[in-house]
């Protein structure tokens, strides 16, 4: 896309904080793509890039609050999420956000379909409208090469597991179907605590994930990286949860962290956090 129109690329063979300081004032941006942690680290850092640019964050779960955090560092941004997988080209949809002071207002939304993809919700046997995305249209990949691995692809249509909603037009993300926990017969979506806990103005950034527990099958148990400046114990964000969510739901453990094992991409690796819960060594 970048190309078609004509753009100038630079491609950082790291990310870093300093490294992308050096690029603003070398390149002076007017686009840039990003994951939410990378978000979050120029943030953590306090860099600032006070000049016009559009920004992109996708790849990863993004929590309302990473919109106002991409505003402290980029005063001038318009921002807007995107959703969508490899296999089906990249982006499925796309939430507009807008500026800090002229914006949707919709922090939560994937957004709107884009043109020339089709999304659909496999049939779920839940009542509350909820299912697998589904992705179909020319985007759509053919094959995985070099590899036997089995293509996600019936009768056309991508299955992306993710689970989703509508919201009238508008695609909603709920969680990724191999993520669910499920407390006793009771359906968690991992993803509906970590945006709540992601609202609290103490947290910088959250995971949960499912602990073996042996009565119950699995209990959710979050991880938290706190913002700068905020000392909350665990139990203070337990203790801010239970009015807002189902009793069920309440984390059964909370640890506050330095900071989140990442894959080289930047997306929080969840099947560390699960090994250490699993291993019951975590202090």
């Amino acid at each position: 896309m970048m190309a078609m129109t004509g753009a100038t690329v630079r491609l950082l063979r790291r990310f870093s904080p300093e490294n992308m300081r050096r690029a603003f004032a070398d390149s002076q941006p007017t686009f840039l793509p990003l994951v939410p942690t990378m978000l979050t680290r120029l943030y953590k850092e306090g860099v600032v890039y006070d000049r016009p640019i559009t920004v992109g964050i996708g790849a990863a779960a993004s929590p309302a609050q990473i919109a106002f955090d991409a505003w402290e560092v980029f005063p001038q941004a318009f921002v807007f999420f995107g959703y969508g997988l490899t296999e089906g080209t990249a982006i499925a949809s796309q939430n507009r956000v807008g500026t800090k002071h002229s914006n949707n207002g919709d922090f939560l939304s994937a957004g709107r379909i884009v043109p020339g993809v089709s999304v659909r919700l496999a049939p779920s046997d839940q009542l509350d409208g909820r299912g697998e995305i589904l992705i179909g249209g020319e985007s759509v990949f053919s094959a995985y090469v070099g590899t036997t691995e089995e293509r996600p692809v019936v009768d056309g249509w991508l299955h992306t597991g993710d689970i989703g909603a509508f919201d009238g037009d508008r695609l909603r993300i709920v969680d990724r179907k191999r993520e669910l926990i499920i407390r006793g017969g009771q359906n968690i979506y991992p993803g509906e605590i970590e945006r709540l806990l992601s609202s609290h103005e103490a947290v910088l950034e959250v995971a949960v994930v499912g602990a073996p527990e042996a009565d119950l099958g699995e209990v959710p148990v979050a991880f938290v990286v706190l913002r700068n400046g905020h000392s909350p114990h665990s139990q203070d964000l337990i203790e801010w949860m239970r009015p807002q969510t189902a009793a069920f739901k309440i984390p059964a453990a909370l640890h506050i962290v330095e900071v989140m094992p990442k894959t080289p991409t930047g997306k929080i690796r969840k099947l560390d956090l699960r090994e250490i819960v699993a291993a019951g060594i975590h202090n």
